[in-house]
């Protein structure tokens, strides 16, 4: 009787191993298919058939899923989400939004989004960047692979090299600017 018992842990070892096989199968797909995108788009190839690959894949659909959801889901939850993603669907789930205090004074609108909304944007995260090529002169972002430190280098050459000024441009309070209730009168297609 004891046997069954143990049967029935090893049945359920191989179920969550299968579960974490499923997960990192899924999230490789998701990096090659996304690297796919950026070859295609440094080659001057069309995108849209790898992007299009990209997003009706269940593999990417399964990632993002587990992506928007965040720590360890259980599979149940992860499939019924990737199921859930339609990136053609017509469908617009709302965005909830809040102010926090910022320490300075002030608020920050902070939007909460639903997983499928929040799966949907890990997706086209990834179907997007990589054909946006960042201007040369920008720092501190991520595909154009210059960080803070390669601006601080840029500014002590040009001073080194005799220049004297210099101007610090920074967005500034710019999603205060924005009311997201505003948003909502804007002629778009409405939630059905």
């Amino acid at each position: 009787m004891e046997r069954s018992g143990s049967l029935q842990r090893v049945a359920t070892e191989d179920a969550q191993r299968s579960w974490r096989k499923m997960q990192a199968d899924s999230h490789s797909a998701f990096i090659q298919k996304s690297q796919r995108i950026q070859l295609a788009a440094e080659y001057g190839k069309r995108t849209q058939p790898v992007v299009r690959d990209f997003l009706r894949s269940s593999h990417v659909r399964l990632s993002a899923a587990l992506r928007a959801l965040g720590g360890t889901p259980c599979q149940r939850t992860a499939t019924e989400l990737r199921d859930a993603v339609n990136m053609w669907g017509a469908e617009v789930d709302p965005v909830f939004w809040y102010e926090k205090k910022k320490n300075g004074g002030g608020g920050r609108p902070i939007c909460r989004f639903s997983p499928v909304l929040m799966s949907r944007h890990k997706m086209l995260e990834f179907a997007v960047r990589p054909q946006l090529q960042p201007d040369p002169g920008l720092f501190g972002i991520p595909q154009a692979g210059r960080s803070r430190d390669d601006a601080v280098r840029a500014i002590r050459k040009l001073v080194l090299s005799g220049h004297s000024l210099l101007a610090e441009v920074d967005v500034k309070n710019c999603y205060q600017s924005i009311n997201p209730d505003a948003l909502y009168e804007l002629p778009l297609p409405k939630q059905t």
